[in-house]
């Protein structure tokens, strides 16, 4: 929130998920994965993904790349016979 009076800017989450997962289908859970807690968190409105994402410090977060038909508990992700969709194109690049 802005103090100035101003309009808030949007945070980078926010711009990140709403660009991600502009026109999800309602009914299917987006995935936010958490280290080091390995804890898997489950959303079907995106709103609450990006409170959610913004509410974190000092934790490594992850978006998963697939949707899922169901939430399936902070102690799993979904296996890739259970997604439901992917919405978008990724690559994982690891340098030294």
């Amino acid at each position: 929130m802005s103090l100035s009076g101003g309009a808030a800017k949007p945070s980078e989450t926010r711009n990140f998920l709403n660009g991600l997962f502009a026109g999800k289908p309602d009914d299917l859970y987006t995935l936010l994965w958490m280290l080091p807690e390995k804890q898997s968190h489950w959303f079907r409105r995106v709103d609450d993904a990006i409170e959610f994402g913004e509410s974190l410090q000092d934790h490594d977060l992850y978006v998963g790349v697939g949707l899922s038909g169901q939430d399936h508990g902070v102690a799993h992700r979904c296996l890739s016979h259970n997604i439901a969709g992917i919405f978008g194109l990724w690559v994982d690049i690891d340098l030294r």
